[in-house]
């Protein structure tokens, strides 16, 4: 992957450059930091909605948000960890490994942690696509974040 780190002010959200392709080539894709603190490799985004790979090294705990105004598939490709959801009163730690698909529903509180020895990824679906740093509030959650 080429690390061409984006320009753009809103560092969680895909630059307006890379938005309505039809393709984006490995060495295309630009990086960003999501508000939970991992480091996002923007892929496609349309008018429905985004992807891109999320990425966080061993140790990694990411900061607690609610989503305000979406929701998010997430497809673990590599690493392992837990990953916390809490929506409408029902909280839950999601053991994840290569395989492991979730749904982060819109108004619900996330929160995740790589256990592994190597960098956790996961390919994420965000519907619609992320607004920006508007899109989520940090708040606290079940483990101190890094």
């Amino acid at each position: 992957m080429n690390e061409k780190h984006s320009d753009h002010a809103d560092k969680t959200k895909m630059p307006s450059s890379e938005t309505l392709k039809q393709v984006c080539q490995p060495e295309e894709r630009v990086l960003g930091r999501a508000d939970d603190g991992s480091v996002m490799e923007f892929m496609l985004q349309t008018e429905h909605g985004n992807t891109y790979l999320c990425r966080f090294p061993p140790g990694f705990i990411s900061h607690a948000a609610i989503q305000l105004c979406t929701e998010e598939i997430w497809y673990f490709i590599q690493g392992e960890g837990v990953f916390w959801i809490k929506h409408e009163g029902i909280e839950r730690h999601v053991p994840f490994n290569a395989g492991t698909a979730l749904h982060a529903p819109c108004g619900g509180a996330m929160q995740f942690r790589n256990n592994g020895q190597t960098e956790a990824v996961a390919h994420v679906v965000t519907m619609p696509p992320w607004p920006g740093s508007d899109g989520a509030k940090l708040i606290k959650g079940p483990w101190e974040s890094v």
